[in-house]
């Protein structure tokens, strides 16, 4: 049982936690509170191909591949979205997501879609939909936290 104090004012509000924690639904409560209209972050990304906009959420991206000068934006139903963008303007943009996070110089990767993590020759991350990206040594170390962070 925790108190809490809310707006200055002295009224309290009591939370009880009688289940552990689950990263999605905790998510899932974060991304309802901000269609409320009181969040300010996890609501939907615009990314402009041709002469259109693709609308996505971000939770459902599962991987940004780098493909040269342009990037494909793997989504967890299986598109893909190809934009003529290299990753670093992509990692900008989703910088406000911490679940997004950029494992290699060729990947952006979805924290909660990671399923394993695989060392043999070069480290791996197995992702939901049958999709690898690669984990650069140097990023090991801050991927295995945020992973337990989770």
């Amino acid at each position: 049982k925790e108190e809490l104090i809310c707006n200055d004012r002295e009224l309290p509000v009591f939370a009880i936690w009688t289940t552990t924690f689950n990263a999605e639904q905790a998510l899932g409560d974060l991304i309802r509170y901000d269609q409320t209209g009181m969040g300010s972050k996890f609501s939907r990304i615009t990314f402009s191909v041709g002469q259109s906009l693709k609308v996505v959420k971000p939770e459902s991206i599962v991987l940004v591949r780098a493909d040269g000068s342009y990037s494909a934006v793997v989504l967890e139903n299986g598109d893909e979205i190809v934009l003529s963008r290299n990753l670093k303007s992509i990692e900008e943009e989703l910088s406000d997501y911490s679940f997004l996070f950029r494992a290699h110089k060729s990947y952006i990767v979805n924290l909660l879609h990671v399923q394993e993590c695989c060392r043999g020759g070069s480290l791996r991350i197995k992702l939901s939909g049958n999709l690898e990206a690669g984990l650069s040594s140097e990023k090991q170390e801050v991927f295995l936290k945020l992973l337990q962070e989770l």
